[in-house]
């Protein structure tokens, strides 16, 4: 926490430029606000992606077991 007559300062470019408390202080609820949405965005994209996986995953699954039985039949009839 910052007191409220500290010095605080915004690097823009190569130079230092004193800031009010107040902005800084909404500069930063900006930033964590965006980093937070971000955040939230990210793992739903995640667990659509998960999702996605597990379905394809199932299919392969299936086709192994198929692949399998086929094989199966194939040695019964003995070829």
């Amino acid at each position: 926490r910052l007191d409220e007559d500290a010095t605080i300062y915004k690097l823009t470019g190569p130079i230092l430029v004193k800031q009010d408390l107040e902005m800084s202080k909404s500069n930063v609820q900006t930033r964590h606000d965006f980093i937070k949405k971000q955040l939230t965005t990210l793992e739903s994209n995640m667990q659509a992606k998960n999702k996605e996986v597990e379905a394809l995953t199932d299919e392969l699954r299936a086709l192994f077991t198929k692949v399998k039985e086929a094989e199966a039949a194939q040695q019964a009839r003995g070829e």
